[in-house]
């Protein structure tokens, strides 16, 4: 795979285009596995509340203090 992709912002690409392309050719153009696509669904859905917070939080810091 060529360069990172942020896992929420590829989530919300996906979700935005899944009704007119598939999930393996958004997948495929983003050069991201369908696997890893399925893999941070999961990870998000099963996340809690305090889980999301924390996400969020160091989002808006870019990472740089960590989860």
């Amino acid at each position: 795979m060529g360069k990172k992709v942020e896992p929420t912002l590829f989530l919300e690409l996906v979700d935005c285009f899944k009704d007119k392309y598939s999930i393996t050719m958004i997948c495929d153009c983003m050069g991201v596995p369908r696997a890893t696509y399925y893999r941070c669904r999961h990870r998000e859905d099963g996340m809690t509340e305090l889980e999301k917070e924390i996400l969020a939080i160091c989002e808006q810091l870019k990472f740089h203090v960590g989860h």
